[in-house]
């Protein structure tokens, strides 16, 4: 790492950088168990407990051999034991330069480690679609603001942290932005040029998972509507639409203001927008997971490199075992996210395929409320840019679903 002064100076062992909290995780002893089995959160439990149990530790030691490095090697030589190995002055200055570098180093990783995991938690959190607190999310946004305004023009110590983070398995922040950039803008990533871009984007992929909540309320209040239109039938989907049912309904004095054609224009496009969201999020996150170059390739890459590392005793035992943990539970998420699929992934009970379905059921409805009112250039236009392409893939994921439980 490169450095141009001592920096916020040195540490001790007693300093911040060791809190238990560092991923977000109470300590175990402090939570109660969980009903339900959530691989995402046992791995976040096991990353807190390497890094509390393990990487903690290590650094407590390596601090209190850097103390015994003197600051003042005059004062150090006078109290010196005419037993005591001299050091020659090369050495001094060696050692001297190691201590500031390492504390430095300590220092300005105490600084920004909790910003940095945080920042990536909260956005893979989003990322993933799952249920994510305001304030958690009010905590990612005010992460990623610190971090651009204080990092400035430091970013080549920033970077060189990132990716001592990554090598330690504190933080992957520093790959997943590689990830981004060459899935979603296609194009390497380059820090000095693209981490505030970067930036941006988190923030504005964690504002939109705040409005899915309202997103998701107001497709639930159509589909409460909507629903009793739909009879079951033999029909590939398993449903069609009971135009007769509809039409007494529209013509009848109950019926609901929602059941407008303005209203459910705006709607049915809010779902098709977060459909695609949820695709495109989806197929990130199986390029970031892949174990050929991505998440689960770097984690099998050091798993093995510290089991070679552990047989020839250069790391403990405790090492090893924690990030053994880390590493299993890291292969259920994977393996879970690739067994839900595509059509299992996505917000809460709005999956893939219950999105597309409830685009499917409202866009009948529309259709039958335009051919009604003669809006014939309306439905043409709902149906070429939304309805085809959602009803070709509803019914290839319906079909291969059947072939499936043929088999």
């Amino acid at each position: 790492m490169e450095i141009d002064n001592p920096g916020p100076g040195e540490l001790t062992v007693d300093d911040d950088i060791f809190k238990d909290d560092l991923f977000g995780v109470p300590q175990e002893e402090e939570t109660p168990p969980a009903p339900a089995e959530d691989p995402y959160r046992d791995y976040s439990r096991a990353k807190t407990r390497y890094y509390r149990d393990v990487l903690r530790i290590q650094d407590k030691d390596f601090i209190r051999l850097l103390t015994k490095v003197p600051d003042d090697w005059d004062e150090y030589e006078s109290r010196r034991s005419k037993d005591t190995l001299t050091i020659g002055e090369e050495t001094k200055l060696r050692l001297s330069d190691i201590k500031k570098m390492k504390s430095w180093e300590l220092k300005f990783e105490s600084l920004y480690v909790y910003f940095i995991v945080t920042m990536e938690n909260t956005l893979v959190e989003c990322l993933n679609y799952r249920s994510v607190t305001p304030e958690v999310i009010d905590e990612g946004i005010e992460s990623v603001n610190s971090i651009m305004v204080e990092i400035g023009s430091d970013l080549l110590n920033f970077k060189n942290l990132l990716l001592s983070l990554a090598k330690r398995s504190v933080s992957d922040l520093y790959y997943l932005m590689v990830a981004y950039y060459r899935f979603f803008k296609r194009m390497s990533y380059a820090m000095e040029r693209e981490f505030d871009d970067f930036c941006r984007d988190a923030l504005a992929i964690m504002e939109d998972n705040r409005r899915v909540g309202d997103i998701i309320a107001a497709l639930q209040d159509i589909e409460t509507i909507i629903t009793p239109f739909f009879d079951r039938s033999a029909h590939l989907l398993g449903w069609r639409l009971n135009e007769f049912s509809l039409k007494q309904y529209i013509e009848g004095k109950g019926k609901s203001e929602l059941i407008r054609h303005d209203h459910l224009k705006k709607i049915l496009t809010m779902a098709y927008s977060l459909k695609m969201r949820v695709r495109r999020a989806h197929d990130f996150l199986a390029y970031y997971y892949n174990a050929k170059d991505g998440k689960l390739y770097r984690y099998n890459y050091i798993i093995s490199e510290l089991d070679r590392k552990y047989r020839n005793g250069k790391v403990p035992s405790e090492a090893i075992e924690g990030f053994r943990e880390i590493h299993g539970h890291f292969r259920r998420v994977a393996e879970t996210f690739h067994s839900n699929g595509l059509d299992g992934f996505g917000p809460g009970i709005y999956t893939y395929e219950r999105l597309l379905e409830f685009i499917h059921k409202c866009g009948k409805v529309l259709e039958f409320i335009y051919l009604r009112s003669m809006m014939y250039n309306d439905l043409n236009d709902i149906r070429a840019s939304i309805l085809r392409r959602c009803d070709d893939e509803l019914i290839r994921i319906h079909d291969l679903k059947t072939k499936y439980r043929r088999k």
